[in-house]
């Protein structure tokens, strides 16, 4: 048996990423027998150049990488953070039906979120006008009035309507981060704390301190899709950051759905940043809805269910992973 900790302190070591951890968990050894494994032993699960390295870390120094979780894990235990793995009970099942599920989840808030199966995404650029944070805003809060769960990524812009929808709808809402302890953008941080505070949930799959590069954000674009029946982009220019968020839905097998622009009255249509949405909708590649026609769109939500998903199940490391 190898303890959360153990998992923890594995994962610290240069040389054990994801998929060596996964090898080593599936092994079925106490963390014991793993540290007194021979190379040749190790040589199973362990792979890459770090690998002569990596053991030797594990046959003699494992004991500090020990100490080091013990603090860091105490660390994220007194800024509320706590930290699920692949392992545990609490880690989304979803999670476990992309590419490249996430490893470790760093959260604060309520748990109960992560596998709360009425969840959308309500999306969209920074960018946004005043007429496209209207509409997300109401989008978002129709749903949350009818207790779906509201994901996004605490953004400017519409990220934020949604999250501040859902609260004011004093409904449920989950906000997935880069790094749980460095909100971006700043000004969003009393944002982040109400959410925490109305029990809402806010997650990473990056270590706090994590160096912030571009790629991270498009990393987390696929969890927000994941946790999701369905994904609702509100504005978005054609290369906007909000169709990877589109790519992931689709690739997870993701309803779409993207307001009528076109036809909503009032609407500034020749601004760039209805550009993606409208493609989307022309292309096939969303169901357009209207402000007026919610209801139709959350009858279609409700009758989706766990098992429509089953058919979009990806393998890791060469195996199916377990979905109980």
């Amino acid at each position: 048996m190898i303890t959360k900790e153990d998992k923890y302190a594995l994962k610290l070591i240069e040389g054990i990423g994801d998929v060596a951890l996964r090898n080593i968990v599936s092994s079925n050894l106490s963390i014991d027998d793993f540290i007194n494994s021979d190379e040749n032993e190790l040589n199973k699960y362990i792979k890459g150049r770090y690998k002569v390295s990596a053991m030797a870390e594990i046959q003699n120094n494992f004991h500090n990488y020990r100490e080091k979780t013990e603090y860091e894990l105490e660390q994220l235990e007194q800024n509320q953070i706590y930290l699920i793995t692949q392992w545990c009970d609490e880690y989304p099942k979803n999670f476990k039906r992309i590419k490249k599920p996430p490893t470790f989840l760093y959260c604060k808030g309520n748990l109960d979120l992560l596998n709360e199966q009425n969840s959308i995404a309500v999306i969209g650029t920074r960018e946004c006008t005043v007429e496209g944070s209207e509409i997300g805003f109401e989008t978002a809060k129709y749903f949350a009035k009818n207790g779906y769960n509201i994901v996004s990524g605490l953004a400017n812009g519409i990220d934020t309507s949604a999250h501040q929808a859902a609260l004011l709808a004093k409904g449920k809402t989950t906000a997935v981060l880069v790094d749980i302890q460095k909100i971006i953008p700043k000004e969003n941080l009393t944002l982040s704390e109400d959410i925490y505070e109305g029990g809402g949930l806010l997650f990473a799959e990056n270590k706090p301190g994590t160096a912030i590069v571009p790629g991270l954000f498009v990393e987390r674009d696929r969890l927000q899709s994941a946790m999701t029946k369905a994904v609702f982009p509100i504005e978005s220019n054609i290369q906007g950051g909000t169709m990877h968020t589109v790519d992931f839905a689709q690739e997870q097998g993701k309803k779409i759905f993207c307001p009528d622009l076109t036809n909503k009255k009032g609407y500034p249509i020749n601004n760039p940043m209805s550009k993606g949405i409208t493609r989307l909708i022309n292309n096939n590649r969303a169901e357009p809805y209207s402000m007026d026609k919610l209801d139709v769109v959350l009858n279609i939500l409700n009758e989706i269910t766990v098992e429509d998903f089953q058919n979009n199940q990806t393998s890791w490391g060469g195996k199916q992973m377990p979905i109980e």
